[in-house]
């Protein structure tokens, strides 16, 4: 469970922390993307971020989703907590933790109506979100990068 939550992590701080590429070309005088992530929810930034069918038959290489929603409707405060150490710009009042404490509320509500899901009595596969995790973010478990050479086996399997 852990390996798959900290690969949830690791995809939301791709995603937040990804420089935007004037930032790059100009070094640093544009904000990263968690500037624009802020002010969306989690499934707002979830929603801008996943492609289209189009796109990913043009474009087989991306991913298919940003990061696992199902997994973050699970831990909502775990991430939460480790986001608000992430960047002074994630503050309580920013709509993706605001976003993120509403994931909470609904994970309290429907455990208390005996929900499978939020009650872990569904079959979720942790393993299967970790490798995911990995895949997306191009990195293995421990933090090294998959290079090249090595991805297409580790990525294909």
């Amino acid at each position: 469970q852990f390996r798959a939550h900290l690969g949830l992590l690791s995809n939301l701080y791709d995603m937040l922390g990804e420089m935007h590429k004037e930032e790059v070309r100009t070094g640093g005088k544009f904000p990263s993307y968690v500037s624009l992530h802020k002010n969306l929810t989690p499934q707002e930034s979830y929603n801008k971020l996943c492609p289209t069918e189009d796109d990913m038959e043009r474009n087989p290489q991306l991913n298919s989703e940003p990061f696992d929603m199902a997994l973050l409707r699970k831990v909502p405060t775990f991430v939460r907590k480790h986001l608000k150490q992430f960047s002074k710009e994630l503050t309580s009042k920013c709509n993706f933790l605001v976003g993120l404490s509403d994931m909470n509320r609904e994970l309290v509500d429907a455990k208390k109506r005996g929900e499978a899901w939020a009650l872990d009595l569904d079959v979720f596969d942790y393993l299967k979100s970790a490798e995911q995790s990995e895949k997306r973010s191009r990195r293995y478990p421990w933090g090294e990068k998959i290079h090249k050479d090595k991805a297409t086996n580790y990525l294909n399997s």
